[in-house]
């Protein structure tokens, strides 16, 4: 997922990476892995999210266990979004 803070690290809150695709509402980084995220400077809402082909449990983190459950896959690409999250659009992929 995405987050982000507005004091220093104390508290994080998670930004909405849903969209729309094939007319079904999915998560574009629940079986995507984040690769680059760009804040536009003055521009807080501004928000560019590159993905990069990973599956659950890929990392460390989740100790190494696979789950392909049959679900959507978002396009692996760049996302944008300009109002912090409450929408997004696959730029290019």
């Amino acid at each position: 997922g995405l987050y982000f803070t507005k004091n220093g690290g104390k508290n994080f809150q998670r930004v909405s990476t849903q969209i729309i695709d094939n007319g079904k509402k999915i998560d574009f980084t629940r079986t995507r892995g984040i690769s680059t995220v760009v804040v536009t400077p003055g521009k807080p809402k501004t928000i560019y999210v590159g993905t990069a082909t990973a599956g659950t449990g890929f990392t460390a983190v989740r100790t190494g266990m696979s789950n392909f459950d049959g679900s959507p896959q978002a396009p692996v690409g760049l996302y944008k979004t300009t109002n912090g999250g409450q929408t997004w659009t696959l730029i290019w992929e």
